[in-house]
Formats: structure tokens, sequence, C-alpha cells
């Protein structure tokens, strides 16, 4: 959900704008040409979207740093046991225990292919 949702609330900031013979322009949201941009319906959706912006392409790779780096003792041990107590091992379990952080730059690096490039 990470990729799609980052998408969407990323595209939610783009607007293309439409100018008039007489001068006046119009703007309308790439991915919809139903919303205006210049309305206040867009306006208060815009709060939302940069609110989700904070929880998903930035919050959620912050929080796996986060996470990965308050059991750091546990992953770099090697121990298992101790990796399935922290609860993480959906996100150390494909790497080696020196590279338990790898989790992070993967997420990074699927939101930049998959929502800013995009």
């Amino acid at each position: 959900m990470l990729v799609p949702v980052s998408t969407t609330v990323l595209h939610f900031n783009k607007c293309d704008a439409f100018y008039h013979e007489d001068g006046s322009e119009e703007e309308y949201l790439a991915r919809d040409f139903r919303v205006d941009c210049q309305s206040k319906r867009y306006d208060d959706y815009q709060i939302y979207a940069w609110a989700m912006i904070a929880v998903y392409p930035v919050g959620i790779p912050l929080h796996y740093a986060t996470l990965l780096w308050s059991n750091r003792e546990a992953l770099q041990s090697g121990d298992a046991e101790a990796v399935e107590r922290t609860h993480l091992s959906f996100l150390v379990g494909s790497y080696t225990k020196e590279n338990f952080w790898f989790e992070v730059l993967e997420s990074v690096k699927r939101i930049l292919l998959g929502s800013i490039i995009g």
C-alpha cells in the first residue's frame, strides 16, 4: 500500500493550467480534470493531502528507521529468537544481520521510482 497511496497523495499537488483567449486562467488537477485547483474544496483537501504525505511517503520509512534503530542490538546479534522477540522479522527477514536496515532504503527507493518519477 505504500507506493500506491504515496503516488496518489503526491499527485494531488500537481495541477495543469489552461489559458483562455481573454487572458483568464483555470487550473485543474492533472489526474482528474473534474477537480478545480482554485476552489475552496480543493484547498480543504490540500490540508488532508499534506497530512497524508507526512504519514505515508515520509512517515512509514521514518517509522521503519526508528523501529530498526531502537532494536539494533538484537538485530545485529544474529540471534533468530531475539529478532522474533522484536517483532521485526517482516522488515529484516530478507537481509543479513549486517544489512538489517536495508528495508528503509528499499522503501524510499520504491517511493521514488513509483511516485515521484512516475
